[in-house]
């Protein structure tokens, strides 16, 4: 009798560890919170921020979050995080002023298998890296972190201004033949087309209108300058974005437009060229989509 009653007791205590280990694990699980667009939301929300990337300054600004600190930029940025710690440029971040910050969670544009991520993670620091290149993008992760700062309404108002925007100058093409465009993505003293797969693109893609390069298979955001191919699809409309200093690349673009090749493409002769405005329109993506949207309209079908 007694040897029945310690067997008893032995499976009691062993299914009280199993329950207490099962729970354990399901607590720790909740505590990685759960995935979406591919990253993932903490199980509670950040208390202190840290940022990587001026896109992002600019996306949680719209969405009225508060950080800790803030990359090192010359680029414009909002009055409230101008006195926040500055942490270095984004591809050199400073550690040490990092870790005095004491950041609840990590954020930055690239991917997981970037040389901060590893560094991150030894300092046992959360962290998230978005992707902001694209209009699909910059969309997702405006959504993202809506859900990450409990700021759902704000996400879902900033998506469906953009959403009517596109809606607006659809609608002003509508039945009409796409327009062709040619982006070019100018630096100094040279020329290089951007491909869907940029910011730019994106948008104009949205918008209904043709990217003259239509290879898709390429993963870059630009190629190298094609003058056949400018010639073969003599674009409507052209584009023009400044890398580097912007007063150097228009004169360097007033300057290539009066040769002889380009005086012949429509878009040169109409002058439908159009310098694009580098704080709205930046190279690694940005959140003013509905103003890109707004001024691409504009010069495409003069939608008010």
């Amino acid at each position: 009798m007694k040897n029945k009653l310690f067997i008893i007791l032995g499976f009691l205590c062993m299914s009280t560890l199993l329950f207490a280990g099962g729970s354990k694990e399901g607590s720790t699980k909740q505590e990685k919170g759960r995935e979406m667009y591919g990253y993932m939301v903490p199980a509670s929300v950040p208390q202190r921020t840290a940022v990587g990337q001026v896109v992002l300054l600019q996306m949680l600004d719209m969405l009225d979050v508060d950080i800790v600190a803030r990359p090192s930029t010359k680029r414009e940025i909002s009055a409230r995080y101008k006195d926040k710690t500055e942490i270095g440029m984004p591809m050199r971040v400073d550690l040490e002023k990092l870790k005095e910050v004491n950041p609840d969670f990590y954020l930055a544009t690239g991917d997981r298998g970037a040389p901060i991520a590893e560094q991150l993670k030894a300092l046992n620091i959360p962290a998230e890296f978005l992707q902001t290149t694209t209009y699909t993008d910059i969309l997702n992760s405006m959504k993202y972190l809506g859900e990450v700062y409990n700021k759902q309404k704000e996400a879902a108002a900033y998506v469906k201004e953009v959403e009517d925007v596109v809606a607006k100058v659809k609608a002003a093409n509508k039945n009409k033949k796409p327009l062709k465009v040619l982006i070019i993505a100018g630096f100094p003293n040279s020329m290089s087309i951007h491909t869907e797969g940029s910011f730019v693109g994106s948008l104009i893609k949205v918008l209904g209108a043709e990217n003259i390069w239509k290879d898709n298979t390429v993963k870059n955001t630009t190629v190298p300058m094609n003058l056949e191919l400018v010639k073969a699809s003599n674009p409507d409309i052209i584009l023009l974005t400044s890398h580097g200093d912007a007063k150097d690349t228009a004169k360097m673009y007033e300057k290539e437009f009066q040769s002889d090749f380009w005086q012949k493409i429509d878009a040169v002769k109409n002058k439908r060229y159009y310098s694009l405005d580098t704080k709205i329109f930046f190279i690694a993506g940005s959140p003013y989509i509905s103003e890109a949207l707004e001024t691409l309209g504009n010069y495409f079908y003069g939608s008010k």
